[in-house]
């Protein structure tokens, strides 16, 4: 006797769910397409980093909960522009989450984080882009749109070090060329498209959590990834 398929216990799956979700997307991108000639909008993916059992760095606030909640403020804003076309990708593991990214062809991806430090005095926000390729365009426009008093967050490579065993020593630097063929953010090496990852702010810093990890600190955020997107794509 075969099984018989449990429709709603299917439809809880998240996994289901964004791939439906990518399904319908690019069904209708594809009729869209058709009907109007060339698409003008710019395909934009929004990872959130963390979700489910993994919540990522723990601080005063989940990297998970960050990256989640941040996501679907930017979605809300870029759609406010009518410039682009939003997917975003928030379950399975990363490489689960590539697949799916990769069928969509993006113009870009940025992948929500954040960052941790054992020093609660260490804060601020760190913009990665791809070691090589077309992502440090985007990461310079991130980083312009957050100046303030022209304090700009930092742009960074990080780099695993292989040690013994399973165990990795974690390189960040401000030079590309210091990676020398090591392994970077296992997004960046799964995408096709252009990656910048985002360490949006310090879970473990008071100050960046009062200021950027609630309703304001998210809509102001993402107005300011409105604003660096517009900007990079205006031409």
């Amino acid at each position: 006797m075969k099984n018989k398929i449990n429709l709603k216990e299917l439809i809880k799956d998240p996994m289901f769910r964004l791939l439906a979700a990518v399904l319908l997307f690019l069904m209708v991108g594809t009729a869209a397409g058709a009907f109007f000639g060339t698409q003008n909008k710019k395909v934009i993916v929004l990872d959130a980093s963390f979700g489910g059992e993994y919540t990522g760095n723990s601080g005063i606030v989940n990297e998970a909960d960050v990256s989640h909640e941040l996501v679907g403020y930017i979605e809300k804003e870029l759609k406010k522009t009518k410039k682009f076309d939003v997917v975003i990708t928030d379950s399975g593991s990363v490489k689960d989450r590539a697949v799916l990214i990769n069928e969509l062809e993006p113009d870009l991806v940025i992948s929500i984080h954040a960052a941790y430090s054992g020093n609660p005095e260490d804060g601020g926000m760190l913009i990665y882009p791809e070691p090589s390729g077309s992502s440090f365009e985007a990461a310079q426009a991130i980083q312009n749109a957050f100046a303030v008093d022209n304090e700009k967050p930092g742009i960074r490579y990080k780099y695993y070090e292989k040690l013994k065993g399973n165990r990795y020593a974690e390189i960040i630097t401000e030079n590309a060329a210091d990676g020398n063929g090591r392994q970077t953010w296992l997004i960046m090496e799964e995408v096709n498209a252009p990656v910048v990852v985002v360490e949006q702010f310090h879970v473990s810093s008071r100050i960046d959590t009062d200021v950027w990890a609630n309703e304001n600190g998210y809509q102001k955020a993402a107005g300011l990834y409105a604003e660096a997107l517009k900007a990079l794509y205006e031409n």
